[in-house]
C-alpha cells in the first residue's frame, strides 16, 4: 500500500519551497512499478492508475494554495500548517501526523496559548471565528471569504488512502 505520510511529506516540501522562493519543484515519480512497501509514485499501476496519497496532497494544494504564501507553525511536532492569501479569500492547511493524537484548534487565538496547549502562530491574523478538531493521519484544507466566513472545507484521512477515496469536499 502507498505511503499515506508520503503526500504529507510533499506537503511540507512544496510548503517549505514557497516559503523560500523556490523557482520549482518536481517530484520524481508518477508511477513506480516496484514493490508495494516502497511505492513512492503519486498515480497506481495499471489497469487502474489510482491516484494515491501524494497525487491528492498536491491536487488539495494546486485547487487551494493561491496568492501569497503565509508562514504559519505549531509548537506540536505532528501538526503542521501553512496558509495562503488572495484579495478573495484565504486558505489554511492543515497535517495531522501523528498516528494517535488527535487536536482541537481555534484559528481566532493564533499567536496565543490555546486551552490545550497548542500554539498556531502566523504572519497574518486570519478574519475568522473557526474552531475544529483535526484527527490523526489526516489532513485538512479550509478556504475562508475575506469576511471570514467558511467557504470549502476538504478533509483526507489515512483510512480514505487505504480504501482508494479520494479526499471529501463540502462546499458552504
Amino acid at each position: 500500500m502507498p505511503s499515506f505520510i508520503n503526500g504529507q511529506f510533499w506537503v511540507d516540501v512544496f510548503a517549505m519551497s514557497m516559503e523560500h522562493g523556490a523557482f520549482c519543484v518536481t517530484p520524481w515519480c508518477i508511477q513506480e512499478s516496484d514493490v508495494a512497501k516502497t511505492y513512492f509514485g503519486y498515480i497506481g499501476a495499471p489497469p487502474n492508475f489510482i491516484p494515491h496519497s501524494t497525487y491528492y496532497h498536491m491536487q488539495m494544494m494546486s485547487e487551494n494554495i493561491k496568492g501569497s504564501y503565509v508562514k504559519m507553525g505549531t509548537n506540536k511536532g505532528f501538526l503542521k500548517i501553512l496558509g495562503s492569501e488572495t484579495e478573495d479569500e484565504t486558505a489554511v492547511l492543515l497535517m495531522n501526523q501523528s498516528q494517535e493524537e488527535l487536536y482541537d484548534f481555534d484559528l481566532n487565538l493564533l499567536n496565543k496559548n490555546q486551552s490545550n496547549g497548542l500554539v498556531i502562530t502566523s504572519e497574518i491574523q486570519l478574519k475568522t471565528n473557526y474552531k475544529g478538531t483535526i484527527a490523526p493521519n489526516s489532513t485538512l484544507v479550509l478556504v475562508f471569504n475575506k469576511s471570514g466566513a467558511v467557504k470549502k472545507q476538504t478533509t483526507y484521512t489515512v483510512e480514505m488512502a487505504r480504501n482508494d477515496k479520494a479526499p471529501e469536499t463540502i462546499t458552504y
